[in-house]
C-alpha cells in the first residue's frame, strides 16, 4: 500500500476517533446536566420503602 494511501487512511481514522470522542463528551455533559436538574431530596420528604423488601419477622418471612 502506498504511503500516501496509508496517511489518508490514518487521517480518516483520526477524524472518526475525534468525532466519537466529541460525541462521548457531549453525552457526558448532557448526563451531568440532567443529573444536576434532579431535585435534591430534603429531610422532610418521606422515605419510600422498597416494596420487594421484607422485614425480619414479618408474616411473609415465616411462610
Amino acid at each position: 500500500m502506498p504511503k500516501a494511501q496509508k496517511l489518508e487512511m490514518l487521517a480518516k481514522a483520526q477524524m472518526v476517533a475525534d468525532k466519537a470522542l466529541e460525541m462521548a463528551a457531549a453525552q457526558s455533559v448532557a448526563r451531568m446536566r440532567a443529573g444536576a436538574a434532579q431535585p435534591v431530596p430534603s429531610d422532610s420528604d418521606p422515605v419510600k420503602a422498597d416494596p420487594m423488601a421484607t422485614e425480619v419477622g414479618s408474616r411473609t418471612d415465616q411462610a
